[in-house]
């Protein structure tokens, strides 16, 4: 288990986790694509999407490579150099049960509103 000296789930753990997940979504795919792509069961990418399973560095690149970015592109707001701004303090709170439903149906409603691609 990924868990701090607090016994509670790592909050970078959980950050990468939503990382993960938000592009896997972006790209449509199932947690049971991804796990086939990476050569995990979907309960693994459960898991890493959660936080609650570290994703080891080699993990991590197969991940990347199966979600069609850069180690980078999931890594970089992680990386200390953005630890204050908004989207490091809430990009942790995607892994959280319904997030990402309710941020796809904030932007099915902007787009609906603004009539352009969102």
């Amino acid at each position: 288990m990924s868990k701090s000296s607090s016994g509670s789930l790592h909050s970078l753990d959980v950050a990468l986790g939503a990382r993960i997940r938000l592009r896997r979504t972006e790209l449509g795919l199932s947690q049971t694509q991804l796990g086939a792509l990476v050569g995990v069961a979907f309960q693994q990418i459960q898991k890493y999407e959660s936080g609650a399973n570290r994703v080891s560095f080699s993990r991590l690149a197969t991940i990347a490579r199966a979600l069609c970015c850069c180690i980078a592109d999931i890594v970089t707001p992680f990386d200390g150099a953005e630890t204050s701004s908004i989207f490091s303090r809430y990009v942790g709170k995607l892994g959280e049960p319904g997030a990402a439903d309710l941020l796809e149906a904030y932007c099915s409603f902007v787009r609906a509103s603004i009539g352009a691609p969102f």
